[in-house]
């Protein structure tokens, strides 16, 4: 049996258009598994066996707006730089211990290798964490985007040698997943600095406000004018009456 033309055109563009969707089946498939990477390993400790009395310095920046802290300890006493106002504020060493130890006690719940860092805001990170630990590299801790749920960051590590002048995030592509929860108490410490709270301003007295009114004072104004005058005209009248009574030395001569 001969196949009509028309039934052979149909053939044809239905074999197209199946050959079309595979095509795009299978980039979409390319794209999802850039996007979401699959896990390849547990996470661990960012800073394992590192300790409070290790740390000599910790910087926090945020690579968006500029700011940044530094905490720096000298004889178990921590002093902070890097606001404006640092100078006048006093700083919680409670306060800062516990963002040391916040710092310390970050994990990576898992990890994975990828190829474009870019796609996970590790090409320029967001924030940067510098621990020195006053003798061999630091130890550097850089955060990008938080994956679609809001429940994690991705976050890369590196070792800065003195003699380098930047990390290189292009030697090797490890992505660490760290719990936003406790990345986000860290980096907080940025614009909410462990200082010591203000002294509470003491606020000045009111003005107790006169209860009379405006006419009532009017009214005492008025009064104690008239009995002052008149007891002014009271005291010339009666002096006025004792000298012409008293007798001129010419009359008494």
């Amino acid at each position: 049996m001969r196949l009509s033309r028309n039934t052979l055109l149909l053939l044809l563009v239905s074999v197209i258009v199946i050959l079309a969707v595979l095509l795009l089946s299978q980039g979409e498939d390319e794209e999802e598994a850039v996007a979401t990477p699959v896990v390849q390993e547990e996470g661990g400790p960012l800073l394992p066996a590192l300790s409070e009395a290790d740390i000599v310095s910790v910087a926090l920046r945020d690579n968006q707006s500029g700011s940044a802290i530094q905490l720096t300890r000298a004889e178990d006493v921590w002093a902070l730089s890097g606001p404006a106002d640092a100078a006048q504020r006093t700083v919680d060493q409670s306060a800062a211990q516990e963002t040391v130890a916040d710092l310390l006690q970050l994990a990576a719940g898992s990890s994975f290798e990828i190829d474009d860092t870019s796609a996970f805001g590790l090409d320029a990170p967001a924030w940067t964490l510098e621990i020195d630990r006053g003798e061999g590299p630091l130890e550097i801790v850089f955060v990008g985007n938080q994956n679609p749920q809001g429940t994690r960051y991705y976050v890369m590590q590196r070792q800065l040698d003195a003699v380098a002048s930047a990390p290189d995030l292009e030697q090797g592509k490890q992505v660490l997943l760290v719990n936003s929860r406790p990345l986000d108490a860290v980096l907080d410490r940025i614009d909410d600095p462990p200082w010591e709270a203000l002294p509470t301003a003491t606020p000045l007295p009111t003005a107790t406000l006169n209860p009379l009114s405006e006419v009532e004072i009017a009214t005492a104004t008025a009064v104690a004018q008239a009995t002052a005058t008149a007891e002014t005209g009271a005291v010339l009248a009666t002096v006025t009456a004792q000298a012409a009574l008293t007798p001129t030395p010419e009359a008494a001569g």
